[in-house]
């Protein structure tokens, strides 16, 4: 008896310690991958490589991550912004405008390349996958007018002022990128993937009633 008992006793000191040491490891691992993503929970950034993985694609991964998504942004915005300021006349020319353009470009430039080096961090996706992604062939393209007006300016003023005008529209992708760095954005696009069937029934009973209604308008004129 006095056996049984003792072996009772130190089999649930052991389950009592193994407990703690569970619920220890749990805070721990909270702590330290509170901010990963689900697919990247088990896989802790041990290297510099996933590290800057999660720099670059995870803004919630850190400060660092966030103020540099913040920066992203603003780099968005003033590039936006001064694409739509050198439509006006008098601001074509603007050195400043123009000094905005090349250095955000120059920065979407280093900001894609590191994405692109980074981007098998974890094994989960490869170099050829992250450039086939749409969302990273919409980066690639946003970037690549300020390059092609370099290399079309080389064939001289003349031949190059049709083709830069239609050049410089590409670069409108850039607003594509916003949806990147911003949550509900990201949340509205999975809700209208997830509601695709239901709106596709909307938009059938929609153009039948825009049919029926204009057609008795039509009759009625």
């Amino acid at each position: 008896v006095y056996t049984s008992s003792s072996s009772s006793s130190n089999s649930s000191s052991n389950t009592a310690n193994m407990k703690a040491v569970q619920k220890s490891c749990k805070r721990g691992g909270q702590k330290g991958h509170r901010h990963l993503i689900p697919e990247q929970a088990d896989a802790a950034p041990k290297t510099c490589h996933q590290k800057l993985h999660l720099f670059l694609e995870e803004p919630d991964s850190g400060v660092s991550a966030r103020i540099f998504s913040i920066c992203v942004l603003s780099a968005i915005v003033m590039s936006i912004a001064g694409f739509i300021l050198q439509t006006i006349p008098s601001l074509m020319y603007f050195i400043g405008l123009q000094i905005v353009e090349i250095g955000t470009t120059i920065f979407f430039t280093l900001e894609y390349l590191l994405r692109l080096y980074a981007c098998n961090a974890f094994g989960k996706q490869t170099r050829l996958g992250f450039m086939r992604n749409p969302l990273n062939v919409m980066d690639f393209v946003a970037v690549l007018p300020w390059y092609l007006e370099i290399s079309i300016q080389s064939l001289g003023p003349i031949k190059s002022l049709r083709v830069l005008r239609s050049v410089r529209l590409i670069r409108l992708f850039r607003i594509f990128k916003l949806g990147r760095y911003s949550v509900g954005m990201n949340l509205m696009v999975k809700a209208v993937v997830g509601s695709m069937n239901s709106l596709a029934v909307m938009g059938f009973f929609l153009c039948v009633a825009v049919v029926f209604f204009s057609s008795l308008i039509y009759y009625a004129e």
